[in-house]
Formats: structure tokens, sequence, C-alpha cells
């Protein structure tokens, strides 16, 4: 195998490497971590993307850098399913919150109704 595969290979397993620690974040609810990590494997993909135009791989290199691709593709798809559940959580708790305010606000225009007792009696 030659060294730019092994560079090649090295970086599909840092993308592999990030889409976990991705996972681990959202686990965590870490999002400001999660918006640097995704820059950072964008960055892993444009070297991939670079460096894959320069090289021609073995049958064997091919069948190892495919290997390594769908690890990254079904990581990518656990973190996207996460991601979908936790914001419908997340809407679904925007509505709830919404419906508690709109009571709230109606209660809180009501004018409170006050009287007077006039007494008749004493005509």
């Amino acid at each position: 195998m030659s060294k730019q595969f092994e560079q090649f290979k090295i970086l599909y397993n840092q993308i592999l490497k990030a889409s976990l620690e991705i996972k681990n974040l959202i686990t965590e609810e870490n999002f400001d971590s999660i918006v640097f990590k995704e820059k950072h494997k964008s960055q892993l993909i444009s070297k991939c993307a670079f460096l894959k135009k320069q090289i021609q791989f073995t049958e064997e290199e091919e069948e190892i850098i495919e290997e390594i691709k769908q690890k990254i593709l079904a990581q990518e798809d656990e973190n996207l399913n996460k991601l979908s559940n936790l914001r419908a959580d997340i809407l679904s708790e925007i509505k709830r919150i919404t419906a508690q305010e709109k009571i709230v606000n109606k209660y809180e225009q009501s004018e409170p109704e006050s009287g007077t007792i006039c007494d008749y009696t004493s005509d």
C-alpha cells in the first residue's frame, strides 16, 4: 500500500472519529462543540476529496476505504436520527410551553370582578 493511500485512510478514520465524537456531544447536548467539530469534519472531507482525485487505488485499497466509508455513513445516520429525535422532543416541549403561556396570559388579562354590596332593606 502506498504512502498516499495510508494518508487517505488516516483522513477517513479521522472523519469516523469526528462522527463518533459528535455522537457523544449530541448525547451531552453540547451544541457549540458540535458546530466546531462539524467544521473540522468538513475540512477533513475537503482534504479527502482533493487527495482522492490524485490517487489510483487498488481493489484491496478500494475495499478498505469502502468499509470505512460504510462505518462513517452508518454513524452519520445515527447522528441524524438522534438530532431528529431531539428536535421532535424540543418542538413538543415548545408546544406545551406555548399552550401554558396562552393560559397564563389569558388569566393575566382578565380584569378582576369586584362588586358592591347594596343594602336595599334600609329603604
